[in-house]
């Protein structure tokens, strides 16, 4: 029953968290007074008279609605290529050993497929990538310089082939981890939740590292001058805490990457790019009826 609830509750927490967090940034951008049950100016003077006939309750409802409303426009959806850049700079061991991952992962399939003789011409039509013969005159050119062997012709034909097919392949793969989380929530419920969970901690905190930074900065800004000499120390405290967000939100990005990858790597669930590349292995003739 736990395990039901939680990804529900995830997923609630963090555009709510997020949007009171913005809201509070508004609030004092703004120059809003703080809340004060006797004021009959202004908004707060606004605020109060609707009180007379709407219970806590009601405006505690309204709030919380605002808030994950804005909370739903500024969560950051950690599966879009926004944050390749940034992820890539806070941890880029982390970023090329996904990479090399899946870099692995494609080659494996390469070799499965010249193993089981793919036309190389095949490979071409299908993935549109660069043809081996330009003209007429440079196939003529070629063979001239393979002394005429149709077999080594062959050859340097599927290692072209392949050679263009890695990197295509390799990049079609790492921008379709999302949709392979998709997959493996259909193949292994238990991998899914490991990603599911990871996924949501690091929209989690790198969506409120924004306004917990602006916050700060605010805080800062407001204390400045002022008597309360630990107001400034909060300011700093709080960046600091946001940096920390930030690093965690990503390794928890790159924890829910290593889940799909994994998942492929044990063959749990197939890329269909490679599937595409498996369904050019040539058919086995059917045999002869005597």
């Amino acid at each position: 029953m736990l395990a039901q609830i939680l990804p529900g509750f995830r997923d609630f927490r963090t555009p709510l968290v997020t949007g009171y967090l913005w809201l509070t940034v508004i609030w004092i951008l703004i120059g809003a007074p703080l809340p004060d049950g006797k004021s009959t100016v202004g908004l707060m003077g606004i605020i109060n008279a609707f009180g007379s006939f709407l219970s806590p309750a009601i405006y505690l409802t309204v709030l919380s609605f605002v808030a994950y409303v804005v909370g739903m426009i500024t969560t950051i959806n950690t599966t879009s290529g926004g944050l390749d850049l940034l992820f890539s700079r806070f941890s880029p061991s982390k970023g090329m050993q996904d990479d090399e991952r899946i870099d692995e992962i494609v080659r494996s399939s390469i070799r499965k497929a010249k193993r089981n003789n793919v036309p190389p011409a095949s490979i071409v039509n299908e993935f549109e990538i660069e043809p081996f013969y330009k003209s007429k005159d440079d196939y003529e050119i070629r063979m001239r310089a393979a002394e005429g062997k149709s077999d080594l012709m062959k050859s340097q034909y599927l290692e072209h082939s392949t050679r263009q097919l890695q990197p295509l392949l390799s990049k079609s793969v790492g921008e379709s981890i999302p949709a392979l989380a998709v997959k493996l929530q259909e193949k292994n419920k238990d991998l899914f939740d490991n990603y599911d969970k990871d996924k949501s901690e690091a929209e989690f905190r790198l969506s409120i590292a924004g306004p917990l930074a602006i916050l700060s900065v605010q805080i800062f800004i407001i204390s400045w001058g002022s008597a309360a000499y630990y107001w400034p120390w909060a300011s700093i405290i709080g960046l600091l805490a946001v940096v920390m967000l930030i690093a965690r939100g990503l390794a928890k990005r790159s924890s829910a990457t290593n889940v799909v990858i994994t998942a492929l790597e044990i063959g749990n669930i197939q890329s269909s790019e490679l599937e595409r590349l498996a369904d050019l292995y040539p058919t086995a003739p059917a045999p002869k009826v005597a």
